[in-house]
């Protein structure tokens, strides 16, 4: 039995940037044939291949991980729009909304302080 090729890194990223610059170009092009054909038939053809297209594009960035970091970044600044409407709710300091964006970029440090008290939660 034969193995797979494999690829190295970069050439890996050309494939999928290939993949991706030719999933584009078919969009584009069936976008112009179904905004410029005058049959029905081949307007209705062009728009399905053109929505395969767009689904297999984004099920390429999905699976290559480029969505996942993009999911991420939203996830990442959703939470960053929570906390900073709670700091805001709660009149927190500059001082701690710096350290929580230090610690956030950072990591925390090697050696985490407990709390001086506990805060409760909707279960107590």
């Amino acid at each position: 039995m034969r193995s797979a090729p494999t690829l190295k890194h970069s050439d890996l990223e050309r494939e999928i940037a290939d993949a991706i610059a030719g999933y584009d170009a078919d969009i584009e092009q069936l976008a112009l044939i179904s905004a410029t054909t005058s049959s029905d038939c081949a307007k209705v053809a062009a728009v399905r291949a053109r929505t395969n297209a767009r689904s297999r594009k984004m099920e390429l960035l999905r699976i290559s991980g480029v969505l996942g970091d993009v999911r991420r970044a939203m996830d990442v600044r959703a939470v960053a729009n929570a906390m900073t409407a709670a700091f805001d709710e709660h009149g927190l300091s500059d001082e701690v909304r710096r350290a929580v964006l230090a610690v956030l970029r950072n990591g925390a440090p090697e050696k985490i302080k407990e709390p001086s008290r506990v805060i409760p939660t909707s279960a107590d």
